[in-house]
């Protein structure tokens, strides 16, 4: 019974107008972060600049974020969650593995041309991000892959290239649509459409080699 009135206690607590209150001012602070962000890149973040931005006093912010990390922490997550949410909103035509992997990397590559600041905050260091290479091969997102590729190669819907491994395989692919969607927003920005027809042929190329004889 005691339990019971303690969890109570505790979402009582939770929904009380001062939690209420201290989310609201959260959730106002990342999007001033995030505003940063779009509009200046996210060297320009700093807690000086938030603290301007939301009219606080530098010292309030910390009462809500230990440091500039933490900020970019939650907005990397947030900015992960959207993607998903974005790769849902244009599924493969067909659980075929290559229509999977064709149509992943496509929309990877699409989010981070029409969704530029959050596909940086996704792809930059962060506090949850991995510190090892062992770590990075249990990333969710880089983990579905490999695991993707193991079971399409040994189903033999998808043949391995000569030299490669699932995994190795996982990691050129990987470095090959996030190097390419970086790429676009860099360097290869002004290109116009034939960049994006490039690299949609370079995925067709790709899952021609993939092809089971």
């Amino acid at each position: 019974m005691n339990t019971v009135h303690n969890k109570m206690i505790a979402m009582d607590k939770t929904n009380s107008p001062s939690q209420r209150r201290y989310e609201k001012n959260r959730q106002s602070i990342l999007e001033a972060a995030r505003a940063i962000v779009s509009e200046q890149g996210i060297g320009a973040l700093s807690m000086r600049a938030l603290a301007d931005r939301v009219d606080y006093s530098a010292s309030a912010l910390y009462k809500y974020f230990k440091d500039k990390e933490e900020i970019l922490d939650a907005l990397s997550t947030e900015a992960w969650t959207f993607s998903m949410e974005y790769g849902e909103r244009h599924p493969p035509a067909t659980s075929d593995p290559l229509d999977i992997l064709r149509q992943s990397g496509r929309n990877i590559y699409e989010f981070a041309k029409q969704y530029p600041a959050q596909y940086q905050l996704m792809m930059t260091a962060s506090k949850s991000s991995p510190k090892s290479l062992d770590e990075f091969m249990e990333y969710p997102s880089f983990k579905g892959l490999r695991m993707l590729l193991a079971e399409a190669v040994q189903a033999g819907k998808l043949r391995l290239p000569e030299g490669f491994t699932p995994d190795l395989l996982a990691f050129h692919m990987w470095f090959v649509i996030h190097g390419a969607s970086m790429a676009r927003l860099t360097i290869t920005r002004n290109f116009g459409p034939e960049i994006d027809e490039l690299v949609d042929r370079l995925g067709g190329a790709l899952n021609t080699l993939l092809k089971p004889d």
